[in-house]
């Protein structure tokens, strides 16, 4: 499991005001929670933790160096809020860990096994749940789990039931809950409702015509009389 060594100041305070100050001065905001101590109030460099961004995930653990010592306290992001414009970090929940204690994460799934039999007759592969919930130790946390897509066929799906966690990792996500499905191709799935509209237009245009026919006899009477 990929860790992090990140140096984090430690605040007595937690304001708004004090907040916005930090946000000015080029620091995050956060919190440090969970296990037996108190909750501690924290910031972490901005331009330092924002340049991590792209190679962490939710189950990276941080070694999180207070104050400059080497007191480290071990901890993974719980929630993180971004500013609403430029994404960038705003305020970080880190979420105290012991390494011999199992812990609660969600992880991606990917598909694997390249394209699904399905999809080679034309049908479409769609990926309905992309997270799961697991339970295990922090230092057994996978980045990703897999399941191999490649022998669904159209109007089939591969469920959370079908994953085979690595051993020591306990899948919270129901069983039940599709992760992919290979769906018919969309002309299939439009050709039924074209030919209902055609067949629902056509009663419309026959009346159409027979409208035409009686003021086109009307006309003609009309214009016998006209001639007598």
């Amino acid at each position: 499991m990929k860790q992090i060594d990140l140096p984090v100041k430690l605040r007595t305070k937690n304001s708004k005001n004090g907040n916005r100050r930090a946000r000015r001065g080029g620091e995050v905001p956060a919190i440090i929670y969970g296990g037996e101590q108190a909750p501690q109030p924290a910031l972490v460099d901005s331009v330092s933790f924002v340049k991590m961004l792209g190679t962490i995930h939710r189950s990276t653990i941080f070694n999180l160096k207070v104050d400059g010592n080497e007191v480290i306290q071990q901890a993974i992001i719980r929630d993180m809020q971004r500013h609403p414009v430029n994404d960038k970090p705003i305020h970080i929940d880190f979420y105290r860990i012991q390494v011999d204690k199992p812990i609660v994460v969600d992880i991606p799934v990917h598909g694997v096994g390249g394209v699904p039999a399905g999809v080679k007759l034309g049908g479409l592969l769609e990926h309905i749940t992309r997270r799961l919930e697991i339970r295990c130790l922090p230092l057994e946390v996978p980045e990703f789990l897999e399941i191999d897509v490649s022998g669904i066929m159209i109007g089939h799906s591969l469920h959370v039931s079908d994953l085979k966690a690595p051993e020591g990792v306990e899948v919270l996500t129901p069983g039940h809950e599709v992760l992919f499905i290979v769906a018919a191709p969309k002309a299939e799935e439009e050709a039924k409702p074209a030919e209902e509209v055609a067949a629902a237009a056509q009663p419309e245009l026959v009346g159409e015509k027979e409208k035409k026919e009686k003021e086109e006899a009307e006309k003609a009477e009309e214009g016998k009389k006209k001639g007598k």
